[in-house]
């Protein structure tokens, strides 16, 4: 042991035992680098390896050392100046920590010292942190200097700093003090906060291993780039790089210069990096934490130019190496290797134990020497498909790209449904066929004749839009994962998004599972609670006021105690034009920052509706940057919508100076308006196809940065997102409408159907409510979903009392966000109280029993409260039959309070109303 050679060198140097004994740990840092100097977080780990020093005390005032690692030996008077060694070496680590310890007005003794360590010095294990703390530590003890841990960690850092003349930040030494057994330990290195998170993860080693490459500190590049990082805050004028945002270092590129610009933006990654690491590993996602690993090393090598050739070989080597984790499981790697002007083409295959799962991700290595733009990654091509012998009896989840986009289930004997709008979708998609079925980022198919399903994915969607399609005549999946044309330099390599895999009993079970895994990959951000509120959209539509606002504001006031709702949301109409969101319109004379303020008086909290990624082509801003639009031709806008009277144009979010200006709305809506929840519409439109600034960016990346530019300017408020490309929101936003909008008529009317998209995507109660029923599985898991609003009027609509009841139904038991959306004050009483009745009802999502049985599921089960509802999709009163899936005493129907003794495992329910239901509580 350590101790021990540390105790026999100090016998043998001095001829006596020694008095006290110190040790300090090396530490690993398993992700962080370069964070810590920069004011950032870090997540290092002690290692079984350290430094230990053996000291007793000697009669005079002098410091005698001897380092039996290098069989040299040093001393100094400890009552007068420490001059610092001309020769460097571990010599000025002691001497370093006797002089901060003596300036800090401790008094010290002579002592006799032996140092032993098993660290190696060089290898990146902070060696020179573990012995600052290990003699700090033998000094504390034998001179009875009582200093407080987190003062040892404090001073060991000013001895590398001052006497060594290293400017390191506070991870070494605060993890050679604190380092914990089977702990990480997260560091906040501005606040010097610490949280340890355990990691004792079955079968799970972390593996630390010599290049051989030796480094110094006090030689090497580090004091340069901390150099180069102080002079990137300098330019985005920042205390330190942790206080910048990724799109004020795409903003200020040109001032930064390249070398500058690429510090910076390793800098601001690696600490989301460390954020998103810590919660995998509380959350025991080693899967994702090991993929956050090559990451931080990916960008160690290519923005910080701090890897070497070495270090860059035992990384590549470790990816081939079966077992090593990318997370949980084992991964077989299956490589086309490159010639003949060909990139390398890789597919890793992960598998899991005790479970039919696996994911996939293709890479490419472009080693032609010329520059290769990439398509598409068909990630799998033609999987063949054995879970029945009848294709035309399986049953195929349809999932939209948005939440206007269908999502349904179609049965495999008729043929796909073609969704493909003109404008409010992508282009990219395999040609149509007969017997081809299609879906975004996700599916389920299920033969209900052997009861054998698979769910297949995409659970990361950060950097590529996706999809998957069936073909039945095949009986074989695809799943493309689109790049966009993107060019990869030669030498560079690009990767596909990871496709999950999950052979299941039914897609019951494993849709959710699938969304339990997008949100961990994702870093999803669901609202810890349910929120309610009311909303000025569905009966005032444009024609909001100061003054209408005021009238349902007021009534909400004076009703709090039996409709306790939490947010008050101002919807499209406040302002001037389409893009000019800080403008109000004459309807608002004293402003958006005066209502907020009147709408927390009465004690609900304000919320503000925008569609940031649009600008109207009669707006003032098109007409000051009409540049900032994504172009459908050179010199040709290409039109994302058209509504309020104009074409709208996308934003063109690779744009620094778009970035910019989106961040300094949503600072002014939400900091200086003080609106603390903001509901942003048509985001699609950052996503849609056409011709960007930045034309090596893909359509989810420009989505992404301008989402991500919203969050941060956002901070923590609420915001709800609506027309939102599913998989690239996740992790940004809090709630999702996962729907196309209600309306007050069942279908959609001739007057407004194919339009820019289908019929079955256009607003229509009954169109909403098929989405809500379909995307159960996302809430809570991704974020809160939005079922839209109740509309309880019982004039000016055209939805009958059966419908309306429906509709309050159905958004009940999605058990999501619950707006209602009416004039208030012309609501009757008895409207009101349905409102206070359903309010509680919010919570878990109730399951869809029969979801891949019929058209619409007809059954909703929320085993959480013991509610079920059935419904009467026909158009005329029919009998229905409900499974009761639980054993109940009593069933009580909570709209007419009727009570029904079961006396078998089904309940009738005979001529329920066309588009009624029955909601009813089991006990």
């Amino acid at each position: 042991m350590l101790a021990d050679t540390a105790v026999e060198g100090f016998r043998s140097r001095f001829r006596r035992s020694p008095q006290w004994l110190s040790l300090a740990p090396g530490r690993v840092n398993l992700i962080g680098e370069h964070t810590d100097y920069n004011g950032g977080h870090v997540l290092p780990m002690a290692v079984d390896l350290g430094v230990a020093a053996a000291a007793a005390r000697r009669d005079d005032g002098v410091l005698r050392t001897f380092a039996l690692d290098f069989d040299e030996d040093d001393s100094f008077a400890v009552e007068g100046e420490v001059i610092r060694a001309p020769e460097g070496g571990w010599r000025n680590y002691v001497g370093g920590v006797a002089a901060v310890l003596l300036g800090a007005g401790y008094r010290l003794r002579g002592l006799d010292l032996v140092i032993a360590g098993d660290v190696p010095p060089g290898a990146g294990l902070s060696s020179s942190a573990a012995l600052e703390v290990a003699v700090a530590g033998a000094l504390d003890a034998a001179c009875a200097l009582r200093i407080p841990k987190d003062d040892i960690a404090r001073l060991a850092r000013r001895a590398e700093n001052e006497f060594v003349g290293v400017g390191c930040g506070a991870m070494d030494q605060l993890a050679a003090v604190f380092g914990r057994r089977d702990h990480a330990l997260l560091i906040d290195c501005r606040s010097l906060g610490m949280e340890p998170i355990p990691f004792a993860v079955a079968d799970v080693t972390v593996v630390v291993v010599d290049s051989a490459v030796r480094r110094s500190l006090e030689a090497s590049a580090y004091n340069q780039r901390r150099d180069e990082c102080g002079a990137a805050a300098r330019v985005l004028d920042v205390e330190a790089l942790r206080d910048a945002a990724e799109e004020d270092v795409e903003a200020a590129r040109g001032r930064l210069g390249e070398m500058l610009y690429c510090r910076a933006r390793h800098v601001v990654r690696e600490e989301a990096r460390v954020m998103r690491a810590a919660a995998a590993l509380r959350s025991g996602d080693m899967e994702a934490f090991g993929r956050l690993m090559w990451e931080s090393h990916e960008s160690l090598r290519d923005d910080f130019g701090v890897s070497c050739p070495e270090l860059d070989l035992l990384v590549n080597l470790a990816r081939d190496v079966g077992g090593v984790l990318q997370g949980r499981g084992r991964v077989v790697r299956l490589r086309r290797r490159g010639g003949g002007g060909e990139p390398a083409l890789t597919l890793d295959v992960a598998l899991y134990e005790n479970r039919p799962f696996t994911v996939l991700q293709s890479h490419l290595d472009n080693a032609t020497g010329r520059p290769v733009n990439v398509q598409a990654f068909h990630v799998m091509h033609g999987g063949p498909l054995r879970i029945g012998p009848k294709p035309r009896a399986w049953r195929f989840y349809k999932h939209g790209w948005q939440n206007w986009s269908p999502t349904l289930v179609l049965g495999c004997d008729g043929e796909d449904l073609d969704v493909r709008p003109p404008v409010a979708g992508p282009a990219t998609r395999p040609p149509r066929k007969r017997g081809r079925f299609l879906s975004e980022l996700v599916t389920a198919v299920f033969d209900p004749t052997t009861g054998l399903g698979v769910t297949t994915g995409f659970i990361s969607a950060a950097d590529q839009l996706s999809q998957v399609w069936l073909d039945r005549g095949r009986r074989t999946l695809t799943a493309a994962s689109y790049a966009d044309g993107v060019q990869v330099a030669p030498g560079a390599a690009l990767s596909s998004e990871r496709l999950a895999v999950d052979i299941t009993s039914h897609p019951l079970q494993g849709l959710p599972a699938y969304g339990d895994a997008l949100a961990r990959e994702m870093g999803a951000a669901p609202w810890p609670h349910v929120v309610s509120g009311w909303s000025s959209w569905y009966y005032y539509w444009q024609g909001i006021s100061e003054k209408v606002i005021l009238e349902n504001l007021e009534l909400l006031a004076a009703r709090r105690a039996e409709l306790p709702l939490e947010y008050f949301q101002i919807d499209d109409g406040y302002q001037a034009g389409i893009g000019d969101w800080l403008t109000p319109n004459e309807k608002f004379p004293r402003g958006m920052a005066w209502l907020a303020g009147r709408i927390r008086e009465r004690g609900l909290k304000p919320g503000l509706w925008l569609a940031p990624f649009l600008m109207g082509a009669r707006s003032r801003l098109y007409a000051e940057h009409p540049e900032w639009a994504v172009q459908h031709k050179p010199g040709r806008p290409a039109v994302a919508h058209i509504n309020w009277g104009q074409e709208c144009y996308a934003l063109d979010c690779t744009r620094p100076e778009v970035l910019a200006w989106l961040g300094g709305v949503f600072r002014t809506v939400v900091h200086e308006w003080g609106y603390e929840y903001v509901k942003i519409d048509f985001t699609y439109a950052a996503a849609i196809d056409g011709i960007r600034h930045d034309p090596n960016v893909t359509r989810a990346q420009a989505y992404r940065r301008a989402l991500e530019t919203v969050r941060r300017a956002a901070g923590g408020r609420f915001i709800l997102g609506c027309g939102n490309p599913v998989g690239p929101s996740v992790g940004l936003i809090n709630g999702m409408r996962i729907g196309p909008d209600v309306a007050p008529y069942w279908r959609p009317p001739e007057s407004i159907r194919g339009l820019d998209r289908s019929d079955l995507g256009v607003p229509a109660t009954l169109n909403a409510i098929r989405n809500v029923l379909h995307r159960w599985w996302m809430h809570r898991r991704l974020w809160l979903n939005d079922p839209d609003c109740l509309m309880l009027r019982d004039s000016e609509t055209a939805l009958s009392e059966d419908e309306v009841q429906t509709l309050t139904t159905v958004i009940a038991m999605s058990g999501g966000m619950m707006l209602d959306s009416d004039s208030l004050p012309r609501l009757s009483p008895e409207r009101l109280a349905v409102l206070a009745k359903v309010l509680p009802l919010r919570g878990e999502a109730a399951v869809p029993l029969d979801l891949f049985e019929r058209d619409i599921p007809q059954a909703l089960w929320r085993e959480s409260d013991g509610l079920l509802a059935v419904f009467n999709w026909a158009d005329e009163p029919v009998d229905v039959t409900a499974a009761i899936p639980v054993g109940a005493a009593r069933v009580t129907d909570l709209w007419t309070g009727e009570e029904h003794i079961p006396r078998s495992e089904t309940l009738t329910f005979h001529d329920l109303p066309p588009h009624g239901c029955k909601l009813l509580k089991l006990s």
